[in-house]
């Protein structure tokens, strides 16, 4: 008797299945549709990101190559800098020397005159 229930169960079980697996799944291929055009937009969106990935990159190596002309130019403008100032320094020291040189020939020609 156990084996007769068992044996219908499964018999319906089977149609069910049959049944389910024969009639139109409108909703499946909605789904699969809709996974589709989900799908087509990430792949869009990654696609986007990359590219906008990929600008970022060439900018940032844009950004690199000015960032090392600018150090250059500040470090010749550093070094101008200095020369400037050791020649102002030798300007100084000449100064110096003038006004020496004049005190003397004043003093020379108190004396002489």
């Amino acid at each position: 008797m156990k084996r007769k229930r068992w044996i219908s169960f499964l018999v319906s079980f089977i149609t069910l299945a049959v049944l389910a697996f024969s009639l139109p799944q409108p909703a499946y291929t909605a789904s699969k549709k809709k996974l589709t055009r989900r799908n087509k937009t990430l792949t869009s969106k990654k696609q986007e990101a990359k590219n906008i990935q990929k600008d970022l990159k060439q900018k940032k190596e844009k950004v690199k190559e000015v960032i090392k002309k600018e150090r250059s130019i500040l470090s010749r403008i550093e070094n101008i800098d200095k020369n400037v100032q050791k020649k102002q320094a030798e300007l100084k020291k000449y100064d110096r020397q003038i006004s020496k040189t004049e005190s003397k020939i004043s003093s020379l020609s108190e004396v002489i005159g």
